[in-house]
């Protein structure tokens, strides 16, 4: 047996319904669509992780080269 959510109509605004299903195998599907969305998670969250890490990266670089410009100003 799987859950799948089937659409219904209410007051003209979707709402999402649980309806169990069966599979030829009489196995659920229910801990299968969860490992995808633990797997989608953890692939949006490395992905957030580098993008964080390189921007990080860049904002050190360009404090760095900031300081060493203001640097340059003073001894001028």
């Amino acid at each position: 047996m799987a859950v799948r959510p089937e659409p219904t109509q209410r007051r003209g605004v979707p709402e999402i319904r649980t309806v169990l299903t069966e599979h030829s195998h009489g196995q659920s599907s229910y801990g299968h669509a969860s490992d995808q969305f633990s797997n989608l998670k953890n692939k949006a969250t490395e992905q957030f992780s580098k993008v964080a890490d390189q921007t990080e990266g860049v904002a050190t670089r360009l404090a760095e080269h900031d300081r060493e410009a203001g640097e340059r100003m003073q001894q001028v």
